[in-house]
């Protein structure tokens, strides 16, 4: 299991993008506890770390007044932390849940976002899907490390662009 994790352990502040993310995660130099990340950040009222367009608006415009609700779910493993956290629309029509893992052997956080329609009819667009959109902020100025297991990719195909095709939202904190 600790190879398959690390395969797909990918550190997601490395993307380059126009402005900053709709989140804003501060790191520090102290371990972060995994639990308190997760529902710091997927926190009712707080604007979760993913976006997306919905009938042309933006998901931070209109998130925090959809029906929500956080449930913490039975793991089989003690130190892999499962939550789902569930928006919906209040019209009843699109339904965004949220589920979230946290590794507290790796400080690790990953997340699936699933869509589904509840309602009878066609919901508006769903577009710019970002299932992560957050900007980390260090302390401490000058060059930031990334380090990729050595699984994942080889040396020589390193780029932004293949590091942001391969994104699998799962973050060390």
């Amino acid at each position: 299991m600790k190879k398959r994790i690390l395969y797909y352990l990918f550190i997601l502040l490395l993307f380059p993008h126009n402005g900053t993310g709709q989140t804003v995660a501060r790191m520090s130099d102290r371990p972060v506890n995994t639990s308190q990340w997760i529902t710091t950040h997927f926190a009712r009222g707080v604007v979760p770390p993913f976006s997306f367009e919905y009938g042309g608006k933006p998901s931070q415009e209109f998130i925090k007044s959809w029906s929500y609700t956080a449930t913490r779910q039975k793991s089989d493993d003690p130190k892999v932390l499962k939550y789902l956290y569930t928006y919906r629309e209040p019209s009843g029509g699109l339904k965004v849940e949220c589920e979230v893992k946290g590794f507290t052997d790796f400080n690790t956080v990953e997340w699936v976002l699933r869509f589904t329609n509840q309602g009878k009819k066609n919901t508006p667009e769903i577009a710019n899907i970002k299932v992560s959109d957050i900007t980390f902020r260090y302390q401490h100025p000058g060059a930031f490390n990334l380090i990729i297991p050595k699984a994942a990719m080889h040396p020589n195909q390193i780029s932004a662009s293949n590091l942001q095709s391969c994104l699998r939202v799962i973050i060390f904190i």
